[in-house]
């Protein structure tokens, strides 16, 4: 089978999205790009997450043509290709419509860093896309014109991308981005929602990219 394993790192990967809360029935999507064929495995469209078999997993290559897979591939096939198109160092992406950060969205407000982990993790606020299409090629371009070259971006009254090089990177970005934002949201109902001094956030970066891992090398 074609890119079975890969195969095998999107299913994990769409069930831990569902387990977490990040997505409702069978919305959102996962994807991952073959460094060495550039082939993307894709979820398919409309199907319970953990329910998905290997076979079930439809890959493309970077034009958006199917190479191997019996399935529709999930309808925001065009947001992960522009995703791909546009950033190299991209081999995940991950589309969520989690709670809280949609109601931002909704709200058309960006998250800031209001907690140490954004800036660990994320590395940056992360900006509301304007309202887009689903399913198009423009709602990609939108995103990414917003992302840049940030970890993630909310889509407006639709939902969060989160991109990375690894499926754990990915995953954890879309979950800080929810868990932030539902931090935000609170701290606002509150009265008072402090942010992680700017001074400090390169430095919570870069100490997390030197020294957060299991391994020692």
């Amino acid at each position: 089978m074609l890119l079975e394993n890969l195969r095998y790192d999107v299913i994990k990967c769409a069930v831990k999205m569902a387990t977490l809360n990040l997505v409702v029935g069978t919305f959102g999507n996962v994807s991952a790009r073959d460094p060495e064929t550039n082939y993307v495995a894709l979820t398919p469209s409309g199907m319970d997450y953990n329910t998905l078999q290997p076979e079930d997993i439809v890959i493309l290559d970077l034009s958006g043509h199917v190479v191997d897979g019996h399935r529709k591939p999930t309808t925001e096939t065009p947001m992960h290709m522009v995703a791909y198109q546009r950033r190299s160092d991209v081999n995940v992406v991950v589309h969520t419509h989690s709670v809280y950060a949609t109601a931002l969205s909704v709200a058309d407000e960006k998250l800031p860093i209001v907690v140490t982990e954004m800036a660990n993790v994320v590395g940056g606020e992360v900006l509301v896309a304007p309202y887009t299409t689903p399913g198009t090629v423009e709602l990609g371009n939108t995103a990414l014109n917003v992302m840049n070259d940030h970890m993630a971006v909310l889509l407006k009254n639709h939902g969060v991308l989160a991109v990375g090089d690894t499926m754990n990177t990915a995953l954890n970005v879309a979950l800080i981005v929810e868990e932030t934002a539902k931090i935000f949201c609170i701290s606002k109902s509150l009265g008072r929602c402090d942010l992680v001094p700017e001074a400090a956030i390169s430095g919570l970066r870069e100490a997390f990219l030197k020294y957060y891992g299991s391994s020692s090398t």
